[in-house]
C-alpha cells in the first residue's frame, strides 16, 4: 500500500510552479495534505513517522514524549522505535506554499493587486505613475532591469489609479491649474489653461496653507475649551449660590415650624394639664369612693364572717372591734370640678407670631455633639459615629493621656463652646446612673474632682438606687451644697442649654418638655466640653444554701430519686434520664463530660436527705394567713394541725401525739386558732363563759366576784348583738349604694368634661395641622423659584456645552483630516483631495456669548408677610368654633330633642310639650340655644341620607307662628334640601344650587361683621354657597329643620357634630365670582367646583 505522504511529494516533485499556484487556490487540498493532524495547523518542521504519517516535530514530541519501548504513532498506534528526522521536502513544498499563499491578493484592505498577474492575483508591491500600473514582486522586475523604464516613477501601491490620469487625455497628472483648482495633464494646457504650475509646487504651498489652518482650528478649539470652563465656573458659582439660598430658606422655614410646634404645644398644654388633673382628682375621688366602699364591705364581710359564728366567746370578742365607722365622708355635696379655663388663644397666638417674626431673622444654634475618646476613662466603650458611649465592664486597651479621666467614668464631647448659644440633648432611656453637664476644658480630670461649679463643673446628677447619698432624692444639681430633685415621671430625654454670654447652664426634660434647673450668672472664664459620665453596673451575689446544694444542676430543682456517677456528680434519675438515655459506649456526665459505662442506681442516702429536706420545707409555718404555728417547736416551727381549748395551744402532728394520752382525752380539740390568747381570762386563766354588758366583754366565773352587774350568758348576749349585726350589714349596704352612685355621677362628668376638652383639642389640632401647612406652602413657594432657575441654568449651559463640543468635535476631524492629507507623498493625490476639506466658516462666534447666571427670586418679604398673615387667620379659627346645642323650648311639637341637645328628628306625631310663644306652631323646625351677636362662628351638622332639611340662622325676634317665608327680609338666611335631590339657597326670589354630590355633613360658617354666611360640604372640602351683605341687625341662632317623614322616608335625625378633625382651611380668603356673590377658595391640592348657574325658584317649587 502506496503511503499518503510518499504520493504527495511524488506528486508535488513532478508538478512545475504553474501547477503549485493551482493547488494553493485549493483551500480543502492544504487543510487535507499540508496540515497536522495534532494541532491542526499547517506543518512546522514537519517529520514523517516509519508508518507514513506526517506531523509536527514539536506536536510529535510533545505527544509521545521520549520514545520508548511502547510509544505508538498518534493515529495508527503503530510502534515506533525511533524519533523521525525532519522530511526537508516536505517542509520545503509547506513554505513555498505559506510564500505563495503570503503573496497572494485577498482583497483586504489597504492590498492592492498586480494587473498583470492573472488569476490568482499577487499583491502589488509598486505602482508606477507612467505606466499608471501596479506590479507584484514577479512582474516588477522588468522595471528594475529594462534600462527604458528606469525614468518611470515607482510609489508604494496605490489601490485607484485611474484618478492619476487624465480623464480626457488617458495621460498622467502632472500638473495643477490654480484657476479651475485641479490638477491637469500636459495635454489640456491645448484648452488654453493658464495659472498652470506644477503638482509639487502647488503640493508644497496647500502643504504650508494645511498648517496655518491647523494651527487656526487649534485656536479655535482652545477657544471653546477656555468657554467651556467659563461656563462651568460661572454654573457652579451660581448653583453655589442658590444652593446657600436654598440652605438658608430651608432652615428658616425649619425654624419657623419648630415655632408653630411649640406654640402647638403650648396652647395643648393647658388642656393636657387639666385632663390631668381631672384624671387626678377624679381618681382621687374615685378611690377615695373605692376605699370607702371597700372598707365597708370588708365591714359587712367581717361581720357575715362573725354573724356565722356559732362560737359564742368569739363573736361577743370581735364584736365590738367591727363597730360602724362614723367617721366617713359626707358625698352629698361633693361633685367633680369640671370647670375649663384654658386662657386666653390670643396670648398664645402673639406669642407665636412673634417668635415666627424672631425665626425669620436668625436661627437657633443646635449643636452636633460628639464624643471624645481621648478622654474618655478606660472602662467606656463608643459607637462608630460618636454619638454613644456605655460602661463596657472591663478596662479597654487604650492609650494612658493627661487628658483622660483615671476614676470616674466620664468623658468630655470634642465640641468646644467659647461663645453664643448651644443646645444638644442626650437619650438617657432607663440607665440607672448618670451625669450630664458641661466642664471647663482646664477642669481637673485625674481622681476624683467634686463635680460643682467652684472646679468647673455644671452638673446634673441621676444617682443609682443603691448610692443615694442622704438626704438626697435619686436626682441633684451638683451646686455647693448639692440641691436635692424630684420628677413626677424619670425623663428619657434630657435637653442642655448653654449660653456662654449670659452664663446659663439649663436642663429640660425633652420628653416631658419641661423644665429641670437652670445654673444662673455662671463665671465660664474658659471654652466648655459637654461633660457625660456612665455609672457602672453591680451584679449582687446570692448566697448558697442547703438548698442549692441539693438542687439538679440539670432541673435547678430539689432532687428527685437522685442518682450519683462515678465521676461524684449528682442528679434527679428522670434529668439524667432524659439528658443522656440509652446508655451507649460515649455516653458522658453532663457535667464533667467523662464516660458513663452503665446508668447509676438511685443514691438512698441521698434520697432521704432531700425527701426530708422537701417535707421539712412543705411543714415549715411560712407566716401565711390562715397557718397557725405550733407551740412547742422550735424554730423553724411547723404548721399546726389542732388547737387544744384547754391547753390553749396549737400542736403540729408531731406534738401532737401526747393528746392521745387517755388523761388529755377530755380537751377540746379544735381546727388551728390563730389568737388563744383571746380564749381565756388573761387575770384567772380560766375560759371565758359570761358577758358583762357593762365592761362589753367577755368574763370567766371569777371575774364576778368583783361584783359586776348585768352578766349574761354568752350565748344570750351573742342572739342580741347577732340582730344588731343585720341592722348594720343593712345601713352599711345603704352606705355604699350612695356612694355608687356618687362614683356613675363623678365617671358622667369626667366623661363630658373630657368630650369637652377633646373638642377642643382637635380644635387646636385642626388649626396647628393648616398652620403647619401653610408654612410648608410658603416654603415650596420661596424655594420653587430657585429650583426653576436652577434648572433652567443647568439647561442652559447643557445646550451651550453640546452645542461647544459639537464644534470643537468638528474641528478634530478636519485636523484630522488634514492630518491625513498633510502626510501624503503623493502631489496628485494630495491636490485632489485639498479642496473638499475647507475650513468651515459657518461656526458661532462664541465671544459675547456667556451663561445666563442672573438670580433674581423677589423679596422673601413678600412671602413671608403673606404667611404671617394666613397665621393670623388660622389662628382665629379657634374661637369661631361653637358647640352648638338644640334649644327644646323653640322645637315645633312634633319634634324629638335628643337629652344632650346635639339632635333632632321628626316624632311622627305631636309630644306632649306646653305651648310657648318661642315655639315653631307651624314649620317644623327649632333653634339653638347659642347666640350670635360678633365675631365669626362654625358648626357643622350631619345630615347624612335624609332627603329633606333646613339649615342656617335666623334673628331672634324673627316671627316663628304661621306659614313663614323663609328669605333674609323675614329674617332667615337658609339653605334647603328638598324631594331627596334638589337645593336651594332661600334667596328673594330662592336660587337653585347644584352639588357634585350628595352632602354627609354640611358646615355653617358666619362672619357677623363681614355680614357673612357661608355653607360647605365637609366631607367633600367644598364651598355650597354663600350669603353676602347680610343685615344681621340683633342676635342670631343657628336654625334647624329635619322636614316631616314620610312612609319611612327621611326619619334619620340631624345632629350637630362634635368631630373637628375636619381642617377648614375654606375659610382663610374670599374670591368673588361672576354671580356677584362670594365663594371660598380651596384648601392646598383639594379641587374646588366653581358656583354652578343659578336660577330662581318659586314657592311652589320649593313645596
Amino acid at each position: 500500500m502506496v503511503r499518503i505522504s510518499e504520493i504527495s511529494l511524488r506528486f508535488l516533485l513532478e508538478a512545475d510552479m504553474t501547477a503549485t499556484a493551482k493547488f494553493v487556490k485549493d483551500d480543502c487540498f492544504l487543510e487535507k495534505h499540508l496540515t497536522c493532524p495534532i494541532c491542526m495547523e499547517t506543518f512546522n518542521d514537519p517529520v514523517t513517522t516509519s508508518c507514513g504519517h506526517s506531523f509536527c516535530m514539536r506536536c510529535l514530541e510533545l505527544s509521545i514524549s521520549s520514545f520508548q519501548v511502547d510509544d505508538a504513532c498518534p493515529l495508527c498506534k503503530k510502534h515506533l522505535r525511533k524519533a523521525p528526522k525532519v522530511n526537508n521536502v516536505l517542509r520545503d513544498i509547506v513554505e513555498e506554499v505559506k510564500n505563495t499563499l503570503s503573496q497572494t491578493f485577498t482583497g483586504a484592505a489597504g492590498e492592492v493587486p498586480c494587473d498583470a498577474c492573472t488569476v490568482p492575483k499577487k499583491k502589488a508591491e509598486k505602482s508606477c505613475l507612467v505606466c499608471l500600473a501596479s506590479y507584484c514582486s514577479t512582474h516588477l522586475e522588468n522595471h528594475y532591469s529594462a534600462k527604458r523604464l528606469k525614468g518611470h516613477k515607482l510609489v508604494e501601491p496605490v489601490e485607484n489609479l485611474d484618478t492619476r490620469a487624465c480623464p480626457t487625455h488617458g495621460c498622467p497628472l502632472e500638473l495643477y491649474c490654480r484657476k479651475r483648482q485641479t490638477c491637469v495633464c500636459a495635454q489640456c494646457l491645448d484648452g488654453g489653461h493658464w495659472e498652470v504650475v506644477s503638482a509639487e509646487e502647488e503640493w508644497q504651498k496647500k502643504k504650508d496653507q494645511i498648517e496655518n489652518t491647523k494651527a487656526e482650528l487649534q485656536e479655535r478649539i482652545m477657544t471653546r475649551k477656555a468657554k467651556i470652563d467659563e461656563i462651568d465656573e460661572a454654573l457652579k458659582s451660581c448653583k453655589e449660590h442658590v444652593g446657600k439660598e436654598w440652605w438658608d430658606i430651608e432652615a428658616l422655614f425649619t425654624a419657623v415650624l419648630d415655632v408653630v410646634k411649640a406654640a402647638k404645644a403650648e396652647a395643648l398644654n393647658p388642656l393636657e394639664d387639666k385632663l390631668w388633673l381631672l384624671n387626678k382628682e377624679s381618681k382621687n375621688l374615685k378611690d377615695e369612693l373605692e376605699d370607702e366602699i371597700n372598707k365597708l364591705e370588708t365591714t359587712i364581710s367581717k361581720l357575715d364572717d362573725i354573724s356565722v359564728l356559732e362560737d359564742h366567746i368569739l363573736f361577743l370578742q370581735r364584736y365590738p372591734s367591727l363597730s360602724v365607722q362614723d367617721v366617713m365622708k359626707d358625698w352629698t355635696y361633693i361633685e367633680l370640678d369640671t370647670t375649663l379655663s384654658f386662657g386666653s388663644m390670643r396670648e398664645t397666638a402673639t406669642t407665636m407670631i412673634e417668635n415666627v417674626q424672631q425665626q425669620l431673622e436668625k436661627l437657633a444654634t443646635i449643636v452636633n455633639v460628639r464624643l471624645d475618646p481621648d478622654t474618655a476613662h478606660r472602662r467606656l466603650v463608643f459607637s462608630d459615629d460618636g454619638s454613644k458611649v456605655k460602661d463596657g465592664g472591663e478596662n479597654q486597651e487604650v492609650a494612658d493621656s493627661p487628658k483622660r479621666y483615671d476614676v470616674l467614668g466620664s468623658v468630655l464631647g470634642l465640641n468646644a463652646l467659647a461663645t453664643g448659644k448651644s443646645y444638644w440633648e442626650v437619650e438617657v432611656g432607663n440607665t440607672t446612673g448618670w451625669d450630664l453637664g458641661v466642664a471647663r476644658g482646664s477642669a481637673n480630670r485625674r481622681g476624683r474632682p467634686a463635680l460643682n461649679p467652684d472646679n468647673g463643673y455644671w452638673v446634673l446628677v441621676h444617682f443609682e438606687e443603691c448610692d443615694v447619698p442622704e438626704p438626697f432624692t435619686a436626682y441633684a444639681v451638683m451646686t455647693a451644697p448639692p440641691v436635692s430633685l424630684s420628677f413626677k415621671d424619670k425623663p428619657k430625654k434630657i435637653g442642655v442649654f448653654v449660653d456662654y454670654e449670659e452664663g446659663i447652664v439649663s436642663f429640660y426634660d425633652a420628653t416631658a418638655r419641661s423644665h429641670i434647673y437652670t445654673f444662673s450668672k455662671c463665671s465660664f472664664q474658659d471654652e466648655l466640653h459637654p461633660y457625660f459620665n456612665m455609672a457602672a453596673v453591680s451584679v449582687p451575689n446570692s448566697d448558697s444554701t442547703l438548698e442549692r446544694n441539693l438542687a439538679c444542676s440539670i432541673c435547678m430543682d430539689i432532687f428527685t430519686d437522685p442518682v450519683t456517677t462515678p465521676c461524684g456528680h449528682s442528679f434527679c434519675r428522670k434529668c439524667l434520664e432524659l439528658s443522656i438515655s440509652p446508655y451507649r459506649v460515649n455516653d458522658m456526665c453532663p457535667l464533667c463530660k467523662k464516660h458513663l459505662n452503665k446508668p447509676p442506681g438511685v443514691n438512698i442516702v441521698l434520697r432521704d436527705i432531700a425527701t426530708q429536706i422537701k417535707n421539712t420545707i412543705s411543714n415549715r409555718s411560712s407566716g401565711a394567713p390562715g397557718e397557725v404555728p405550733c407551740d412547742v417547736c422550735k424554730e423553724p416551727k411547723q404548721k399546726a394541725t389542732k388547737s387544744c381549748l384547754v391547753c390553749l395551744a396549737s400542736y403540729c402532728p408531731d406534738h401532737l401525739e401526747n393528746h392521745s394520752n387517755p388523761r388529755l382525752k377530755g380537751h377540746k380539740l379544735v381546727e388551728p386558732v390563730e389568737n388563744l390568747d383571746e380564749r381565756a381570762c388573761l387575770v384567772h386563766g380560766r375560759p371565758l363563759e359570761l358577758y358583762s354588758r357593762n365592761q362589753r366583754r367577755s368574763i370567766c366565773v371569777r371575774c364576778m366576784e368583783g361584783g359586776q352587774d348585768e352578766v349574761v350568758s354568752t350565748e344570750e348576749e351573742w342572739l342580741k348583738k347577732k340582730t344588731e349585726l343585720e341592722n348594720t350589714k343593712k345601713d352599711l349596704e345603704d352606705r355604699i349604694g350612695i356612694r355608687r352612685m356618687k362614683m356613675d355621677e363623678i365617671n358622667e362628668a369626667f366623661r363630658d368634661c373630657k368630650d369637652l376638652i377633646e373638642n377642643e383639642w382637635w380644635d387646636i389640632e385642626a388649626v396647628f395641622t393648616a398652620l403647619i401647612a401653610i408654612v410648608e406652602a410658603a416654603q415650596k413657594k420661596a424655594l420653587k423659584p430657585l429650583q426653576s432657575r436652577r434648572e433652567a441654568m443647568e439647561n442652559e449651559a447643557k445646550k451651550l456645552k453640546d452645542e461647544l463640543e459639537d464644534e470643537i468635535n468638528k474641528i478634530k476631524k478636519t485636523i484630522s483630516e488634514l492630518d491625513d492629507i498633510s502626510s501624503l507623498e503623493d502631489h496628485i493625490l494630495f491636490l485632489q483631495k485639498y479642496p473638499s476639506l475647507s475650513v468651515q466658516d459657518d461656526m458661532t462666534d462664541w465671544t459675547d456669548v456667556e451663561l445666563d447666571t442672573t438670580l433674581s427670586f423677589g423679596s422673601m418679604r413678600e412671602t413671608t408677610t403673606a404667611m404671617v398673615k394666613k397665621i393670623q387667620q388660622e389662628l382665629e379659627k379657634l374661637d369661631s368654633t361653637v358647640n352648638v346645642k338644640l334649644d327644646p323650648e323653640t322645637a315645633h311639637q312634633r319634634l324629638v330633642v335628643s337629652p344632650d341637645g346635639k339632635k333632632v328628628q321628626d316624632g311622627g306625631e305631636n309630644q306632649e310639650v306646653a305651648d310657648s310663644p318661642e315655639r315653631f306652631d307651624v314649620l317644623g323646625s327649632v333653634l339653638g340655644f347659642n347666640s350670635l351677636s360678633t365675631g365669626k362662628a362654625y358648626w357643622e351638622v350631619e345630615v347624612n341620607n335624609k332627603s329633606g332639611w333646613d339649615l342656617g340662622v335666623t334673628r331672634g325676634s324673627a316671627n316663628r307662628r304661621g306659614r313663614l317665608t323663609l328669605s333674609p327680609d323675614n329674617g332667615y338666611w337658609v339653605l334647603v334640601h328638598y324631594e331627596a335631590e334638589n337645593y336651594a339657597a332661600m334667596t328673594t326670589p330662592p336660587s337653585r344650587v347644584s352639588l357634585y354630590g350628595k352632602p354627609d355633613k354640611v358646615g355653617v360658617f358666619v362672619d357677623y361683621e363681614e355680614g357673612l354666611l357661608s355653607f360647605y360640604d365637609v366631607t367633600m372640602k367644598t364651598h355650597i354657597y354663600s350669603f353676602t351683605e347680610c343685615l344681621f341687625n340683633g342676635e342670631l341662632h343657628p336654625y334647624f329643620s329635619p322636614h316631616v317623614k314620610q312612609e319611612g322616608m327621611n326619619s334619620e335625625a340631624m345632629a350637630c357634630s362634635l368631630n373637628k378633625r375636619v381642617r377648614l382651611e375654606f375659610w382663610s380668603e374670599m374670591k368673588p365670582t361672576q354671580e356677584g356673590r362670594e365663594s371660598k377658595s380651596c384648601i392646598p391640592k383639594t379641587w374646588c367646583p366653581p358656583l354652578k348657574d343659578t336660577k330662581p325658584v318659586s314657592p311652589a317649587e320649593r313645596a
